[in-house]
C-alpha cells in the first residue's frame, strides 16, 4: 500500500510494484514481479510498465487504487 503521506505530486517518477495481478482494460495482466513508474496519482494512480526487450512493448493502466500498489525503495 502507498501511504497517505505522499502527495500525488511526490509520487510522479518513483517505481512500484502491485501486490496482486491487475488487468487492463486492453487485457495486459501486469503481475506483483512487474516494475511500473507512476506516471499520475491524481484519480487514481496511473502506471506505465518497461519496455519489454523482445518486443517494445509496454502497459498503462490508471485509476489504480493506492491500496493495489506498493513503493520499491
Amino acid at each position: 500500500m502507498i501511504p497517505r503521506k505522499y502527495k500525488a505530486d511526490e509520487l510522479v517518477g518513483r517505481r512500484c510494484r502491485p501486490v496482486h495481478s491487475i488487468k487492463n482494460g486492453s487485457g495486459l495482466v501486469i503481475t506483483p514481479d512487474t516494475v511500473c513508474t507512476i506516471r499520475s496519482a491524481h484519480y487514481g494512480v496511473e502506471v506505465a510498465t518497461e519496455k519489454c526487450s523482445c518486443c517494445g512493448m509496454y502497459a498503462i493502466i490508471s485509476r489504480i487504487p493506492r491500496e493495489e500498489l506498493e513503493l520499491i525503495d
